[in-house]
């Protein structure tokens, strides 16, 4: 009996500290080359990213139409994301928006981007994990929500 209890409390240690452990080093990953940089990077081969650039099935998005200038935009999209659970603007300007998103219980950070393209009279977004494999469809579930509310906002 005395045994079950010490591997019962081992056991118990042990997922501790792979909990806090696994939420202080979720909540240090460093941000991935290219975001926070105005330009949208590929999506890599993982599906735990979706993009208005891709042009394979599982990580393409269709972008958003720009139907007003682009810092309204930008202020909108804003707005939105903020009022959204544990998001955080990194990078905000008249035509580029950065926020991060972090998991409720591990701490896993997303990056989501959006780049206004007055061109095509469109708004480029990419949403991305910064690490792990698959997201279980959480960056392309968000981004629609985003695209549905910011339609039914905008002028």
């Amino acid at each position: 009996m005395r045994i079950l209890v010490i591997i019962l409390i081992i056991i118990l240690v042990l997922a501790l500290v792979t909990v806090i452990g696994g939420r202080i080093y979720n909540s240090n990953v460093a941000t991935p080359d290219g975001v926070g940089s105005g330009q949208l990077a590929p999506c890599s081969e993982a599906p735990n990213c979706v993009s208005t650039l891709a042009t394979d099935e599982l990580h393409q998005v269709e972008p958003i139409q720009l139907n007003q200038s682009p810092a309204d935009a930008v202020s909108q999209l804003a707005e939105i994301l903020v009022a959204m659970p544990k998001s955080r603007v990194i990078t905000k300007n008249n035509s580029y928006l950065h926020v991060e998103f972090r998991s409720s219980f591990w701490n896993f950070v997303d990056d989501v981007e959006f780049v206004v393209n007055e061109e095509s009279g469109q708004i480029e977004s990419r949403s991305a994990a910064r690490m792990g494999y698959s997201d279980l469809g959480v960056n392309k579930a968000r981004y629609q929500k985003i695209a549905a509310e910011y339609a039914s906002k905008s002028p």
